[in-house]
């Protein structure tokens, strides 16, 4: 089991200074108080950053065709924290994603280029409010996008109007609006 040696950089005391790549890849995928940040950290035996596999990245509920991973469920900073790794093998197959605890980085997601490989996204019970689905509806990285469900996301009619007016609202095939305001919920749409 590799182990990474670890110092502060802002000269905190560390409870500990050696953390294995599964645990840094659990503190990227669930950010606390309590961890050290990836800010505070630094290599200091400069040993090469994990690989782009699936299970350090904590991706779940995978769905293969022909040995390839083509869907998965993440965490929303993993997925914004994949960057360009996202093209690349396990992940270049990969167009559905399901997002998980994704509200508080809305708008750094609508600013990820790698949206643009999606066709499917789930960002069902995240509860991203009006000003969530503000932030997608903007982004310009959502050409090839198919499907979205926004169910159960505390969405009122400013978030359906934002939405209607999103560049990419027109291509969808898709729509899952349940679980919302009644006033949202009487748009069925099905392009």
């Amino acid at each position: 089991m590799q182990q990474w040696l670890l110092r502060n950089a802002f000269g905190r005391r560390l409870w500990r200074t050696r953390f294995t790549t599964a645990e840094l890849a659990a503190m990227a995928r669930n950010p606390s108080y309590l961890a050290p940040s990836a800010m505070d950290l630094h290599d200091e035996t400069a040993e090469p950053l994990p690989g782009p596999s699936l299970e350090v990245w904590g991706a779940k509920d995978l769905e293969f065709e022909n040995g390839e991973a083509v869907a998965c469920s993440l965490a929303g900073r993993a997925f914004i924290a994949l960057g360009e790794r996202f093209g690349e093998h396990p992940w270049r197959r990969v167009t559905s994603v399901r997002l998980v605890a994704i509200q508080p980085f809305m708008e750094e997601l609508a600013q990820c280029p790698h949206l643009a490989r999606l066709q499917t996204l789930n960002l069902r019970g995240n509860r991203i409010g009006d000003s969530g689905v503000k932030a997608l509806a903007a982004s310009p990285h959502l050409r090839n996008l198919r499907s979205v469900d926004l169910s159960t996301n505390n969405l009122t009619d400013a978030g359906l109007e934002a939405l209607s007016r999103a560049a990419w609202f027109h291509q969808l095939e898709s729509l899952d609006l349940s679980g919302n305001p009644a006033a949202i919920c009487k748009m069925s749409r099905a392009a």
